[in-house]
C-alpha cells in the first residue's frame, strides 16, 4: 500500500500493527521573534497570494517558520528527503518536511 492509499491513522496503525499515542513531544516555549524573520515572513505571505503553489509556499512560508522553531528546541528538520522503506510495499515518497 503507497504512503498516499492511507487515508486515516486508523489504516497505518492496522496495517504495520502500531501504537498510536497523542500527546506532545515538545513543551510549549515562549520566544522572541526577530524583527528581520518576521519581515521576511510578512512579505513572504504577499509574495505567496501570487504566486500560490505548494512549492512556493513549502519554501518561503513553511520552512522558514520550521528552521525558526527547530533553532529554538535544537531539533533537526529534515527537507527533500526520500522515505523509501520497502519497495514491495510501495512505500516509497519524496518528503518535503518531517
Amino acid at each position: 500500500m503507497a504512503y498516499t492509499d492511507f487515508k486515516t491513522y486508523s489504516q497505518v496503525v492496522d496495517e504495520f500493527g502500531l501504537v498510536l499515542k497523542h500527546e506532545n513531544f515538545l513543551n510549549e516555549k515562549h520566544f522572541e521573534i526577530n524583527s528581520y524573520f518576521e519581515n521576511r515572513l510578512k512579505k513572504s505571505f504577499e509574495d505567496s497570494a501570487r504566486t500560490y503553489t505548494e512549492a512556493a509556499i513549502c519554501e518561503s512560508i513553511i520552512s522558514p517558520i520550521l528552521v525558526e522553531v527547530a533553532e529554538e528546541y535544537n531539533i533537526t528538520v529534515w527537507s527533500h528527503v526520500e522515505f523509501n522503506v520497502d519497495k514491495e510495499k510501495n512505500l516509497l515518497e519524496h518528503l518535503i518536511f518531517y
